[in-house]
């Protein structure tokens, strides 16, 4: 059996392609495959893929329409012969040692993938992510090596600091383990490996990190990256927010979800970015049922976004009033500010801020202005009593309009209840207060946020 299948979809790259194959027929591992791709291109790549095709034993190509990157890919696994897949970028490269390195690592220990970094070669920077430009595709100094992770332990140590990539020229992938978890690509779209990535890294059982920069990875111009954004980018973006809406939904367990959420908050935000500038330029209404199909599927269940994550339901709000700003005909099935009413009911321990409770706010920081802001975006200026809890502040101090009081303080303050605020300490914070407290009354802390999105607060 063939050690190696190398997969490269092929669309308009003459430019790049002859070195990309080059790369690939220099491997120090010659027990390979390649498997090229031509996706309908319109330049001369398909002349040089038949060139190599009728040249070189090792390869072989697929001639087809064009489905986009995903469904390349696929084509490219299912004809596959090697014990493990490896998905190469026609306008990128790779060095002489990247099979045989990931084939012995990953073999010695039976993985079912291991991950390296790359080196960028920056040929126009254009508005292309600058930290990546800067500081290029590089977790050494984050991912301990010669360890053998799961993907969801992995994902959950290593998300938040930046160790998860989701481009698949970093993965070196058994083919047995692809095929039975079913880790095919969505066709005819772009951003096919946000989603594509999680279903990997849940799948796994055994993965390794190898800190060795073994790609090059090329900035250029008309790439997909890098191109403007048209009626594919749009209906790209709507789907893939689908998939991982829907992804959201199926979820077993609350790790999962953990795991799910920052993935959820990022493509909706790239889907807010580019839904802006699109409607600028170009009318909606050419992407406009895989925006009405999103729309009704986060509406119907927002009531379960925001109980998931408040920064989940906060970017699904907005996109919500964006989709209803630009598509005026899209009518809301149930009412949103019920559900969201519903949600801050089960946060404060089902106290209403009404006027008459005096209740206590622990915590002064970004968690509780978040929350302050949420409950007022849904009820208004809040009528209630509030007093600030602070353990570092000296009674006396002033926030949100209202007094604050050290918290060694509590038993002087007349209380309905506290609200412990903060996301990262809410726990111990809780606690601090049962211990201080003399009296019974209901304590509840904010639900605390996945630790991938500790940094955002």
């Amino acid at each position: 059996m063939l050690k190696t299948s190398v997969i490269i979809p092929v669309y308009n790259v003459e430019k790049y392609l002859n070195k990309c194959i080059e790369s690939v027929l220099r491997q120090t591992n010659e027990e390979i495959e390649i498997i090229l791709i031509d996706d309908g291109s319109t330049d001369g790549s398909k002349k040089i893929v038949e060139f190599y095709e009728e040249n070189y034993s090792c390869v072989n190509a697929i001639y087809q329409e064009n489905h986009k990157l995903g469904a390349a890919r696929n084509a490219g696994v299912l004809k596959a012969r090697g014990e493990y897949i490896y998905f190469l970028d026609s306008d990128d490269y790779i060095k002489p040692n990247l099979l045989q390195k990931c084939y012995l690592i990953t073999e010695q220990n039976r993985l079912d993938f291991i991950m390296f970094d790359s080196e960028v070669i920056v040929e126009e920077q254009n508005n292309f992510n600058q930290s990546i430009l800067e500081n290029g595709y590089d977790r050494k100094s984050l991912v301990p090596d010669n360890r053998i992770f799961t993907g969801k332990e992995f994902w959950e140590k290593y998300y938040s600091g930046g160790g998860v990539y989701t481009n698949a020229y970093l993965f070196y992938i058994n083919r047995q383990f692809f095929l039975e978890n079913d880790l095919f690509f969505v066709p005819e779209i772009f951003y096919e490996d946000n989603d594509w990535v999680i279903r990997l890294y849940q799948a796994a059982q055994k993965i390794m990190y190898l800190p060795d920069k073994l790609y090059y990875r090329r900035i250029r111009g008309g790439s997909i990256m890098t191109e403007k954004y048209t009626d594919v980018h749009m209906r790209s973006i709507a789907i893939v927010c689908g998939l991982h809406t829907d992804m959201l939904f199926r979820a077993s367990d609350k790790e999962e979800i953990q795991m799910i959420i920052p993935r959820y908050i990022s493509v909706m935000g790239r889907l807010r970015s580019i839904f802006q500038q699109f409607t600028q330029e170009r009318e909606v209404a050419i992407a406009k049922r895989e925006i009405v199909e999103l729309y009704y599927k986060i509406v119907n269940d927002f009531q379960k976004i925001w109980e998931y994550d408040l920064n989940a339901g906060d970017v699904t709000l907005a996109v919500i009033n964006m989709f209803q700003r630009v598509l005026p005909e899209l009518k809301v099935r149930k009412d949103i500010s019920i559900n969201m009413k519903k949600v801050l009911e089960k946060l404060t321990g089902g106290i209403p801020l009404d006027k008459n409770i005096n209740m206590g706010i622990y915590g002064t920081g970004k968690g509780c202005v978040e929350f302050l802001h949420i409950y007022e975006k849904v009820y208004g200026k809040i009528p209630a009593n509030l007093f600030f809890l602070d353990s570092q502040k000296d009674s006396g101090f002033q926030f949100w309009g209202f007094n604050g009081y050290n918290i060694k303080d509590i038993n002087n303050l007349r209380l309905d209840g506290v609200i412990v605020t903060s996301y990262l300490y809410g726990e111990e914070m809780e606690q601090n207060v049962r211990e201080i407290l003399t009296r019974d009354i209901p304590i509840v802390s904010l639900p605390k946020l996945p630790r991938s999105l500790k940094e955002r607060i």
